[in-house]
């Protein structure tokens, strides 16, 4: 499937700004939310990540600085913690440098290289896409 992205201009109105700003935001929200529920699976239900190691740490750390995932005993989970769980139950390989991989995945940019928020904004149904059964 093709499409136009049509708000990529350089100039856009304050309307237009704000707009897209409460996009991200709705699709923050959106990604911790199901990130949240792909922490409640165990390594043994057989779900696995296709998608770039970076993309998986970029989505950990979008749910981990949303600041509302917390631990067994109610306490704000760290980010080495996420990332670890996430990997373990999506058969990963975690990264030796989790924060310097979060990093780089936030540094992308141009037409080839958004970030995984703004390819999620587009298509939320991307990040159950990446997880396959």
């Amino acid at each position: 499937m093709f499409y136009i992205d049509k708000t990529h201009g350089r100039y856009g109105g304050e309307a237009q700004q704000a707009m897209k700003a409460q996009q991200m935001k709705e699709a923050r929200e959106r990604l911790t939310e199901e990130f949240v529920e792909l922490l409640q699976l165990s390594p043994e239900d057989g779900t696995r990540w296709t998608g770039t190691v970076t993309d998986l740490v970029e989505v950990v750390h979008i749910a981990y600085m949303q600041g509302t995932v917390c631990c067994d005993d109610g306490a704000a989970c760290t980010f080495r913690q996420l990332v670890n769980t996430a990997c373990a139950i999506l058969h990963v390989k975690p990264p030796c440098n989790p924060r310097g991989c979060a990093y780089q995945a936030e540094q992308r940019k141009g037409v080839r290289c958004r970030t995984f928020l703004e390819r999620y904004m587009l298509r939320p149904q991307l990040f159950t896409l990446f997880m396959k059964d």
